[in-house]
């Protein structure tokens, strides 16, 4: 299994009609807008972002926007092999968190997975609260003084 990452661009959004439906119903549950819309505004206000291929098919996107408003979207390519998708996200991570002191964003409740990553990354995950159409944690990472 061969994983390649390149600086995100907007032909990325391409990705969208294949993203996970769990993917599209937290953009759905919290935005009100359509998958295609959200991730060319993701891609339009992203400062720092990426693309994941895996075997030469595009399988995720994300990146930090904002002043540290992180985000990631992608294909059942990222659930159906997760443990090269947990190798990866540290590397993934530690690009994406240079230069901020704080990167945050909302996670739906359903998604127990996405959760479960953002923890192991070293996020702390806040009580849910009611939010759009859904039901989101409030995760935020706080760069430890060294």
């Amino acid at each position: 299994m061969k994983l390649k990452m390149t600086r995100l661009k907007p032909e990325h959004a391409a990705i969208t009609p294949y993203l996970r439906q769990s993917d599209i119903d937290e953009i759905t549950a919290f935005s009100g807008i359509s998958p295609d819309l959200a991730v060319a505004y993701s891609i339009a206000a992203t400062e720092r972002g990426y693309a994941v291929f895996l075997d030469g098919r595009l399988c995720a996107i994300f990146g930090v926007a904002h002043g540290g408003i992180i985000w990631l979207v992608g294909t059942d390519d990222i659930t159906c092999h997760p443990i090269t998708f947990y190798r990866v996200s540290r590397r993934i991570f530690d690009r994406l968190n240079a230069g901020y002191s704080r990167l945050e964003n909302y996670v739906d409740t359903r998604k127990q997975l996405a959760l479960r990553w953002l923890r192991w990354l070293g996020f702390t995950i806040h009580t849910p609260k009611p939010y759009g159409a859904g039901v989101f944690h409030h995760a935020i990472w706080t760069r430890k003084e060294e």
